[in-house]
């Protein structure tokens, strides 16, 4: 239970990420056919959620092989912003939140920069 709780509460964390994007996704695809893609990013973030709850039984280290769940999730939310941004500005729009993400994520590895690093 000492690795089963706080799995869980990082997929609690995750899903908060994963559902918006999944839904967006699955508001954009404008057939059966392109539906696809939302079955298929669900299965994929299952599938990485089972590698990081294995992982994290062998160990925190081995907690990265779940990692490439979090990155589709951002990715797809990545992906819905530009589209919407794409839909109310043109390329402007589409460009802004990437940028912004961008410039976020750059604050956030160079603020959190160990001590004298």
């Amino acid at each position: 239970m000492t690795i089963n709780l706080p799995y869980l509460q990082h997929t609690l964390e995750q899903l908060v990420l994963f559902v918006p994007g999944l839904f967006a996704l699955a508001f954009y695809c404008s057939d059966g056919h392109s539906m696809r893609a939302v079955a298929a990013t669900t299965v994929v973030w299952i599938a990485t959620r089972f590698a990081f709850w294995i992982g994290y039984h062998y160990g925190s280290q081995h907690r990265a092989i779940g990692a490439p769940g979090m990155m589709q999730s951002m990715l797809v939310l990545l992906y819905v912003c530009a589209r919407i941004g794409y839909e109310m500005a043109g390329l402007a729009g589409a460009i802004a939140p990437l940028v912004v993400f961008g410039c976020v994520e750059a604050f956030l590895v160079r603020a959190t920069r160990p001590a004298g690093a």
